[in-house]
């Protein structure tokens, strides 16, 4: 891939006003190593400080629960435990 397109790349997630949208360290840093990768060719800059994270999980969902459906349509079970997954993951990401 050319450097140009990695510049792009690079870049993509940032748009104007990015940091100032949601003013945040993460938001700061984040921009401040993606410019480091592309004034001084750096592929991985070194970490600015120490980072926490925060990781809330959902109820496990019992996939046997989905068995005996899964056996008469999978298609169309497969399609609803996805939904059900994708709202508990959008469930925990609102409660932040």
């Amino acid at each position: 891939m050319s450097k140009a397109a990695w510049r792009v790349l690079n870049f993509d997630a940032i748009y104007d006003g990015y940091v100032a949208a949601n003013l945040t360290p993460e938001r700061f840093l984040d921009t401040l190593i993606r410019l480091e990768r592309d004034v001084f060719n750096i592929d991985r800059p070194r970490p600015k400080g120490h980072r926490q994270a925060l990781l809330r999980v959902a109820e496990p969902l019992n996939l046997k629960d989905w068995f005996a459906d899964y056996q008469q349509n999978r298609t169309i079970t497969v399609k609803t435990v996805t939904q059900k997954i994708h709202q508990q993951v959008q469930q925990k990401l609102e409660e932040t």
